[in-house]
């Protein structure tokens, strides 16, 4: 992380991103603190104090207080104090809780080493109260976030759920509409069906019935007097070609 934090500053530094590396100083600073290298800490912090600006006053007030922890853990009790208390003026400056919680927390460690019981008292006070404010305003929003993707995820539920829906009713109206079509056409075939079967069924009683006109008018032909004549003709050339048939054997 060290390494990181150097790489960082370098490049800061380099583009002379004055805000940026008091952030980046402090953090360096802390880090060593909180490895207990309070020597290395030291001219981190101070040179982090001295690069904040009037824009950076939290990154300024951390330093203070890390740097007021360095000093109080190498017994430079009233340095430390001093320290604390600059710390906790920016913080309230700033209205940050967070800071000042930490800088309530330092000042309890300076005056309970300082045998100062009553105003390491009144900083403890401070600092759990700050603490469960903080706690409560950070469950306050875990409470809301969590109802918020509840929200989030309900309606995505609801969306989900309607996205469902909307592809049921196209699918149901697409089927829908093959069914219809699939109905149509079978009414079609079997109305032509009927249609050319009636077609037929006139065409053939045309055709018995010009037929039997045919054979009617054939009838109306053949009257009495004309097969009378027709059958004695036959009959007196049959009788004709015998009596030749007679002669010729």
């Amino acid at each position: 992380a060290i390494r990181d934090f150097e790489q960082a500053l370098d490049l800061s530094e380099s583009n002379d991103f004055t805000y940026f590396t008091a952030v980046i100083l402090n953090n360096i600073g802390q880090t060593y603190k909180s490895f207990g290298q309070y020597e290395k800490a030291e001219p981190y912090l101070k040179k982090a104090i001295s690069k904040a600006q009037e824009d950076n006053q939290l990154t300024k007030s951390s330093a203070l207080g890390n740097l007021a922890i360095v000093y109080h853990s190498r017994g430079k009790y009233d340095s430390a104090l001093v320290l604390a208390e600059h710390s906790l003026e920016l913080a309230k400056e700033n209205g940050s809780l967070e800071r000042q919680k930490e800088a309530w927390n330092v000042l309890n460690l300076v005056y309970d080493s300082q045998n100062n019981a009553e105003e390491s008292l009144i900083a403890y006070r401070a600092y759990i109260s700050l603490r469960d404010s903080i706690l409560g305003e950070e469950n306050k929003s875990e409470l809301t976030r969590k109802e918020l993707e509840y929200k989030m995820e309900l309606k995505d539920a609801l969306s989900q759920e309607e996205i469902k829906r909307q592809t049921l009713i196209r699918n149901i109206s697409i089927i829908g509409s093959i069914g219809v079509i699939l109905i149509m056409g079978i009414l079609f075939t079997l109305n032509k069906k009927k249609r050319d079967a009636l077609e037929s069924k006139r065409e053939a009683d045309f055709k018995l019935k010009t037929a039997e006109n045919e054979l009617r008018l054939l009838r109306a032909q053949l009257n009495p007097h004309f097969i009378f004549n027709s059958i004695n003709s036959v009959t007196d050339y049959i009788l004709k070609m015998t009596l030749m048939m007679q002669l010729y054997f």
